[in-house]
């Protein structure tokens, strides 16, 4: 197998040609034309305060909008006391430290009893006799 240059570029000189012509011109279009005119991207969204800042780009952490809270009480019902709660918490005082709501009957078999509640209250509000309490379940201790 020999090979001889000079006999390959003589029958190929059409085709290194063109492959050659077609280099140039896409270095020129490349050059002149696309860099010039390539813009930088600019982020549109501006960013949300309310959010906190993340170092890592792939995995944006949840962000909860309850806080849980326990408490330990007596539970009795609140009938028509405040709207949205179904029972009240009381301390041993008897004065009132939370309204509560759920869903089923689990405050209403705990009536008269003392009993710790875990359960979720809005971000912005803080545990008071004002504010209601969405009960998630009972803890016995």
């Amino acid at each position: 197998m020999n090979f001889n240059l000079s006999s390959i570029f003589q029958k190929n000189t059409r085709l290194i040609s063109l492959f050659l012509m077609l280099l140039i011109i896409s270095l020129i279009y490349i050059f002149l034309i696309k860099i010039p005119f390539s813009k930088t991207v600019q982020s549109i969204a501006t960013p949300d305060q309310n959010v906190p800042e993340v170092n890592n780009a792939y995995f944006t952490p949840p962000v909860s909008l309850h806080t849980e809270v326990k408490v330990r009480g007596k539970v009795v019902s609140a009938s028509q006391e405040k709207e949205g709660a179904t029972h009240k918490i009381l301390d041993e005082d008897g004065s009132v430290i939370v309204y509560a709501k759920t869903n089923d009957d689990k405050l209403k078999q705990q009536e008269g009893n003392f009993v710790i509640l875990v359960g979720t209250l809005s971000l912005g509000k803080k545990l008071s006799p004002s504010s209601i309490l969405d009960v998630s379940y009972i803890a016995f201790k």
